[in-house]
Order: structure tokens, then sequence, then C-alpha cells
């Protein structure tokens, strides 16, 4: 498989629950590569990611989405392919990290220890291999909710939900 069939799932699977962009589509091609090492010791597809700015980067992923700009992402490009396997790892990447937020996936994966932050160069776009995925912290998953912004929000809405609902009702 390559990168843009793991992009065209993730597309139709998150259609009406999760809004992707091409940042978070890429990000999400990403950890699914990482997910697919973890669970199986083997790559979901054969193209590289490449170390970018913001991130790792499918290039074909991103020249395919690229019209949509900032807005979401509303249909697959091309091909969607009937695997069940790769459909399994796109579900449980969706459920963990598809609430993330853009932002929390870019930290996440600009983390100390990260295959990205290994590779990075801002003067080229370095391929991000699986072998540098499995040698880095990736593979330890998704981190605490906590860690991230949907987290710390959840936690003020609970921590004070009458302050809140009277700054709503205001």
């Amino acid at each position: 498989m390559k990168s843009i069939d793991i992009a065209n799932l993730l597309v139709v699977e998150a259609a009406g629950k999760v809004a992707l962009t091409n940042l978070k589509l890429n990000k999400l091609v990403y950890f699914c590569q990482v997910e697919c090492l973890r669970e199986c010791g083997e790559a979901l597809f054969t193209d590289d990611m490449e170390a970018w700015q913001c991130g790792p980067v499918s290039r074909s992923v991103y020249e395919a989405f690229k019209s949509y700009g900032k807005q979401p992402i509303s249909e697959p490009i091309g091909v969607v392919p009937s695997n069940p396997g790769a459909m399994g790892i796109v579900s449980r990447v969706l459920s963990s990290y598809g609430k993330l937020s853009t932002f929390d996936l870019v930290t996440l994966s600009h983390r100390e220890g990260g295959a990205w932050k290994a590779v990075y160069s801002p003067d080229t776009d370095s391929p991000i291999t699986a072998t540098d995925i499995l040698r880095s912290k990736d593979m330890d998953g998704v981190p605490c909710e906590r860690d991230t912004a949907a987290g710390i929000v959840s936690a003020i809405f609970t921590s004070i939900p009458n302050a809140l609902r009277l700054l709503t009702n205001s």
C-alpha cells in the first residue's frame, strides 16, 4: 500500500466524526504507520514520510489534498482500497489520535526522542523511515490525555462547570 491509500481510508472513516485538514491528515497517516509498526513489526505503507517543518508529511498525500488549503477535507482522492487490516489500524488511530487537536498532533510528532526530531533538518525534507520510527519514542503510544489541549479543556470544564455555564449565558 501507499500512504495515499491510508489517507483515503482515513478520509472515509473520519467523515462526519473528525474534521481533517491536510496537516491533521498527514499526522494521522504518520501515526497509522507507527501503529502498524508497533502492532505488527512491519510498515503499513511502502513510501517514506518526510520531516517537514510542521512534522511528518507524506509528499503524495500533501500534493493530493493541497487544494483544500486549511479547509476540512470532504472527499477521498482516487481509489479507496478495500483492506480490512489497514482499516482496523485506521479505526484505532482515529479512535486514539483523532480527538487530538492538530496542535496536539504536531506537538506529539515533534517530541524529544521521536523520529521526526531525530531526522529533521530545516535545509532538507529528510525521509522518516520505518527504522527511524522503530528506534523512536513514537513507539510509546498516545500521550496521556491530560497532556493535550483537549485534555486541559476537558479538565477545566469538569473542575468549574458552573462558572463556564455562567459565561455562556451572560
